[in-house]
């Protein structure tokens, strides 16, 4: 076998099962026969179009074909079987799919000491990441970041602080290899927050940007976020808030709006923000449609927000709420892509250590499905053909989308929850479509409000 090419990879990685496109259809060769070295980079260079499906944006073929001849010539032998063309191919797409990664989510555990009803991960089952497979993913991401100084961690899950010691460990891992690595490693960490304490929070202080779930006050908490035996977790949460925020005094939450409490959505904003709240991150209820009435509820509630998040921007109150804002810094650095960074370089690797584009796909595992496993730590991406469903992910020409004349600000909505809904990570449920205009016009209003206020103080 060749040792020349980009991976070593096993005969199960390079079969054809394994490639996308008509890649899976067509055989280059017979695997008894051989062909001369200037015939195949020739056939590569005729027929290169024909072996795929997608689009040639999509795949590169320029920069891949590169690739390939650039293998081809490094092989001293004058003959190369069929067995060497599909290594080398494959070994072309890996490298020519390897997307720089900034992120890697960690889902540490299944397991949690709650049973929100809204919670993706439907089934909860006690499995841990062992630390052999965090260790692994560490490596994963910092051997797969490419030019990457700055890059981030998330644990995840379930309740990540009930494996507070692998944490511990993943974060010693880490600093040993930066020694060599030099790369910078950043944490975040998402707790529903019942068993936060002195110790966890002390060894986070600093080094971790910790997101608390809680979803307002505790009528509209305790209807949807309860423990194992039903009984309600506020009073548990807001007896540790002054705890987490002696140790994080910029403390932000990710709340979650379900349609029966949405008439309640800006008050409990402004109740957050008055327990010491300063950053929101507001969505809604996973997998729930929502109907005509409660979209005109969610609509007035956030303009009630949008008010109130206004007045205190004007009088320099410490307060962000990223919907109203947005970032022009990612939408040039995303270009006409669809989708999020999910699949392309940001992924989630489950507690058994199979690679997903995010935790939300990881979620649809309970529900009987593992159509986006992309493949696993210790072999890296394996499923190329469903990468590069997220890689080229754009609009399509038929879709939805096409005639959307906000498709550029929602881009097509969250893959995960449009293939949970329709069955298709580019078609996004109609309810979603409905939020994404809201939250448009939203931004928009945030916008012309603050530019106004602007003039307004710069006038002499």
């Amino acid at each position: 076998m060749i040792t020349t090419v980009i991976d070593t990879v096993s005969d199960r990685h390079y079969s054809h099962d394994y490639l996308p496109g008509n890649m899976k259809k067509k055989s280059l060769a017979r695997k008894s026969e051989k062909l001369d070295i200037g015939e195949v980079k020739k056939y590569l260079s005729e027929k290169f179009s024909y072996l795929f499906e997608c689009s040639t944006d999509s795949f590169h073929l320029d920069s891949l074909h590169a690739a390939i001849v650039q293998s081809l010539q490094s092989i001293p032998a004058s003959f190369i079987t069929c067995a060497d063309i599909d290594q080398i191919l494959f070994s072309a797409l890996r490298k020519n799919y390897a997307y720089p990664l900034n992120d890697i989510e960690l889902f540490v555990t299944e397991n949690c000491n709650l049973r929100c009803d809204y919670c993706f991960v439907k089934t909860k089952s006690p499995k841990s990441m062992t630390e052999n497979v965090a260790f692994t993913a560490v490596d994963y991401l910092l051997n797969e970041s490419g030019g990457n100084e700055e890059l981030n961690i998330t644990f995840f899950g379930g309740e990540p602080l009930l494996e507070f010691d692998l944490i511990k460990r993943v974060i010693e891992y880490v600093d040993s290899r930066h020694i060599t690595t030099k790369k910078n490693v950043f944490y975040s960490l998402t707790t529903n927050g019942t068993i936060a304490n002195h110790e966890m929070l002390s060894f986070f202080q600093g080094r971790f940007n910790l997101l608390l779930s809680i979803d307002g006050d505790q009528h509209s908490h305790d209807k949807h976020r309860t423990f194992i035996d039903g009984t309600p977790t506020f009073d548990r949460i807001m007896a540790n808030l002054e705890l987490l925020k002696q140790y994080q005094p910029w403390l932000g939450t990710r709340m979650t709006v379900s349609s029966d409490v949405v008439n309640h959505l800006a008050d409990n904003v402004k109740y957050l923000f008055s327990q010491g709240i300063r950053q929101f991150l507001i969505g809604q209820s996973y997998g729930v449609p929502w109907n005509e009435d409660s979209l005109a509820i969610y609509k007035n509630q956030m303009m009630d927000v949008l008010r109130f998040y206004t007045r205190l921007k004007k009088l320099n109150e410490p307060i962000r709420i990223p919907l109203f804002e947005k970032d022009s810094s990612d939408a040039h650095s995303m270009g006409n892509a669809f989708g999020c960074r999910a699949g392309r370089n940001s992924l989630t690797v489950s507690p058994s250590g199979n690679l997903y584009p995010c935790s939300m796909m990881l979620g649809l595992n309970s529900l009987a499905t593992n159509d986006y496993c992309l493949g696993n730590v210790f072999d890296g991406i394996t499923e190329l053909h469903l990468r590069d469903d997220f890689i080229s992910l754009h609009c399509p020409e038929n879709g939805p989308c096409a005639s959307c004349d906000i498709a550029g600000y929602c881009r097509g909505g969250c893959p995960a929850q449009n293939y949970h809904t329709t069955g298709s990570i580019d078609k996004p449920a109609k309810y979603t479509c409905e939020i994404a205009r809201i939250n448009n016009s939203l931004a928009d209003e945030y916008a012309a409000i603050m530019k106004e206020t602007e003039t307004c103080n710069t006038i002499p």
